[in-house]
């Protein structure tokens, strides 16, 4: 919850029809036990466009990451892109159907060659 209404539920919300509730605050961390194992990685590729970076993330061809963008089964963040053209941003979350979650963690510059050096972490 956030903090701003978080005092006032627990001083004016005592009843729920004839039920009686009580509330306490509990941090979000302590809420969910995560036990997601997320593996780091690190790749270049030579732009952030959505079909370049699922190519370098899940060791596919260019054409076979159209294919999947275009057939509706990728996500960035949870919506539905079917644009190939798509640039990515720091901490996007991309899921594949059938290949899995990854999130783009940081960029860490270019290379000689002014590829990106990107660092992103799969979910296992």
């Amino acid at each position: 919850m956030a903090k701003d209404i978080t005092s006032y539920l627990l001083a004016n919300i005592t009843s729920i029809k004839k039920a009686t509730v009580t509330f306490e605050p509990v941090s979000f961390s302590d809420r969910f036990e995560s036990n997601q194992n997320w593996v780091e990685k690190s790749a270049t590729c030579a732009s952030l466009r959505l079909d370049v970076l699922i190519k370098e993330m899940y060791q596919m061809s260019r054409q076979q990451a159209l294919m999947h963008i275009k057939k509706g089964l990728v996500k960035v963040n949870f919506q539905s892109i079917e644009q190939p053209a798509y640039v990515l941003e720091e901490d996007d979350l991309i899921s594949v159907r059938g290949k899995g979650r990854t999130k783009l963690s940081t960029f860490e510059g270019k290379t000689k060659k002014d590829k990106f050096r990107i660092r992103y972490a799969k979910l296992m």
